[in-house]
């Protein structure tokens, strides 16, 4: 390799102690004028506004969905309840209709006036009764004595009832 240029040439182990030349010094990088730097500095803050704003909407699209998704879940959960709720409603009225079916038939079937009749006599060991068989009791009339303690305590005023 042939170095032509004295100004980069190096002389020995650099990694301790650097030599360097005063221009290398000197900072390399472009000066760039003040009203470069505040117009640079603008875009980047329009820059980073602009990509807040798109963060805001996108996040803002994100919980919009979620929320609708939920309610759509919401919904459905609940229609879903109400068509059991109507279901097992449904169910036990046809049940009930079964059972009038059934008590009408039973109805039907023991309102055979002979039937019922030999059901009491031979089944519960009913009689027939006749005249000899039971008593007539006439309640028109009083058949104990009047409890005349009451009857006076009736009459008394309420002072008067204190007082005795």
């Amino acid at each position: 390799m042939l170095v032509t240029e004295r100004e980069t040439l190096i002389k020995g182990n650099t990694a301790l102690n650097p030599q360097r030349t005063e221009e290398e010094i000197i900072i390399k990088k472009p000066v760039k004028e003040e009203k470069d730097n505040k117009e640079e500095l603008l875009k980047r803050k329009l820059e980073k506004e602009l990509r807040l704003k798109e963060r805001a909407t996108v996040l803002l699209t994100i919980l919009f969905t979620f929320i609708m998704g939920f309610s759509v879940v919401f919904g459905y959960s609940r229609v879903y309840q109400l068509q059991q709720s109507y279901n097992e409603s449904y169910n036990a009225l046809l049940e009930m209709k079964k059972n009038n079916e059934n008590l009408r038939i039973q109805l039907v079937k023991f309102n055979d006036e002979q039937l019922v009749r030999d059901k009491a006599v031979n089944t519960l060991n009913m009689i027939k009764p006749n005249e000899k068989s039971y008593i007539k009791v006439d309640f028109s009339k009083s058949y104990f004595e009047p409890d005349l303690d009451k009857a006076n305590e009736e009459g008394k005023s309420f002072i008067s009832s204190l007082l005795d």
